[in-house]
């Protein structure tokens, strides 16, 4: 069962995925076991879920006239997975209390999420009728929101809010309500920049603030294959001329805005799914993470859910708290334990205003990384390296 379990680990680890789903991400929302990741990450719990159906296969397969044999091999992966169960929740134990202290004393931002509902065809229709139609529209529910709860310090509106960059004319209004009413925005937009003798698109995020001033805005890193850019168009150039295909530049890595509010790093979009990438915005001193995306193209399909679910569990994982702005939604706030502390309906024209608890618990998983999942790769070719030999003439006993 243990060798069954970690081979399991290591196919789902190394199997290339656009979406990476991993089994343990199931239980996502069991603090008193999941927290276990800030030790070895979601593959520990993947580890686990599967040793405990491969005992439960294994005693089926070893029960004879009704009656199970516990054997000394089953007995010594049980053993394995009581320890592993026993770990998993003291380490979980211990942090939820590191939590609960720091919580204690610990300031707050208030965040207002925005949610405005602009499906498809409906940005498609507003921005046929005017350049500024959908900015109005953000606009417009943040001062209703703003005129309930004047104690907001930042309001975040989701990926691809803005046409063009802050400082675009048909922007002015933002950098007016900015200025106006002393809160930051925090959102994306999707702009064209001169470059050589044509144009490169990006899709970007900026910090709004002040007198509606915007330091360096961050490009997205991890684009979208098939939606952000063409696989493989250098070396089949025929596959550019496929219409609806964006044709985006990547951005340059993780980057930490440095705010009066919280260091906090920008996820766009499925960059908020991607271990790998999160990890650096966390290595790199971020309090808070900030996922800003468009999902109306899920419709209305469980892909929503997995989305949100695959972003929260980064929260837990690496100890900083996350909040999430959707256009359609699933828009949400995340504590430090990858908890979901409130979320909203899809398809919905709303505002969640949450207080974000500044508590930043670094975990050994976000200094180490994956060292289980390679672990059970390694013992996988451990195991067919042992198999090969046992089954190789030489190794055969000789005939009496």
């Amino acid at each position: 069962p243990v060798a069954a379990a970690a081979w399991f680990i290591a196919c789902e680890f190394m199997n290339p995925q656009l979406f990476p789903y991993y089994q343990g991400v199931t239980l996502y929302q069991l603090p008193r076991f999941f927290l276990v990741t800030t030790i070895g990450g979601v593959p520990l719990v993947s580890f686990q879920l599967i040793l405990w159906n491969m005992l439960l296969a294994a005693l089926i397969e070893r029960t004879v006239d009704g009656r199970p044999r516990f054997d000394r091999g089953w007995l010594r992966a049980a053993g394995v997975s009581a320890a592993l169960l026993v770990f998993s929740l003291a380490v979980s134990h211990v942090r939820l209390n590191a939590i609960e202290v720091a919580e204690a004393t610990a300031d707050t931002v208030r965040v207002a999420l925005v949610q405005t509902n602009q499906t498809v065809a409906k940005r498609r229709a507003m921005q046929a009728r005017s350049r500024t139609a959908t900015l109005d529209d953000y606009l417009d529910l943040s001062w209703e929101t703003l005129k309930k709860d004047p104690d907001i310090d930042v309001f975040v509106w989701p990926e691809g809010a803005l046409r063009g960059g802050p400082q675009t004319r048909s922007n002015s209004r933002l950098r007016k309500f900015v200025k106006e009413t002393g809160k930051e925005v925090w959102t994306g937009g999707t702009e064209q920049l001169r470059s050589g003798e044509g144009y490169e698109s990006f899709n970007r995020a900026y910090r709004v603030h002040g007198a509606g001033e915007f330091p360096k805005p961050y490009a997205k890193t991890i684009l979208l294959p098939f939606g952000e850019f063409m696989p493989f168009e250098d070396f089949l150039p025929i596959l550019k001329k496929i219409k609806g295909v964006g044709d985006f530049t990547p951005g340059d890595g993780a980057e930490v805005v440095e705010t009066p509010l919280g260091d906090f790093c920008f996820l766009i979009c499925y960059e908020a799914i991607r271990h790998e990438y999160v990890r650096d915005g966390v290595r790199q001193g971020a309090t808070l993470l900030v996922n800003i995306t468009y999902d109306a193209w899920f419709g209305d399909s469980a892909c929503l859910t997995q989305h949100l679910m695959l972003s929260a569990v980064q929260a837990g994982e690496y100890g900083v708290p996350l909040v999430r702005a959707a256009t359609t939604g699933i828009t949400a706030s995340v504590d430090t334990r990858g908890q979901i502390l409130a979320e909203t309906d899809p398809f919905v024209r709303t505002v969640l205003v949450t207080d974000v608890k500044k508590v930043r618990l670094p975990t050994f998983y976000g200094r180490v990384g994956d060292w289980f999942a390679y672990g059970c790769v390694l013992a996988g070719l451990g195991f067919i390296i042992a198999d090969l030999r046992r089954r190789s003439p030489t190794s055969a006993s000789p005939a009496a």
